[in-house]
């Protein structure tokens, strides 16, 4: 059964259909506007940057870990580790400086 609408009634329908496209243009535009696309490809660059450096922080630490607990202990520092540490770079500089001459 066929819907009959007045010649007003059309002309509205018509009013409101060309105000949502017209809404739905400037969406668009608003969307793929240079800088719109610019600013939202950064916001996502530093948010994966920032990603990226908090893993690669936990890395570190998880990496270095071991070697704070050779040189730090429940008591504090472990002063055999560093003796030897230290020995061991006295021994380097000494070597270096005699292959020099």
């Amino acid at each position: 059964m066929a819907q009959h609408r007045t010649p007003e009634e059309i002309e509205l329908g018509i009013a409101q259909a060309r105000q949502r496209l017209a809404d739905n243009l400037a969406s668009l535009v608003t969307q793929v506007h240079p800088r719109v696309v610019t600013r939202r490809t950064v916001v996502g660059l530093k948010a994966e940057a920032d990603d990226l450096l908090a893993d690669s922080k936990r890395q570190l630490r998880a990496k270095l870990g071991w070697l704070k607990g050779c040189y730090l202990g429940a008591e504090g520092p472990r002063t055999q580790a560093i003796a030897i540490g230290s020995t061991v770079v006295a021994i380097a500089v000494v070597v270096a400086l005699a292959a020099k001459k």
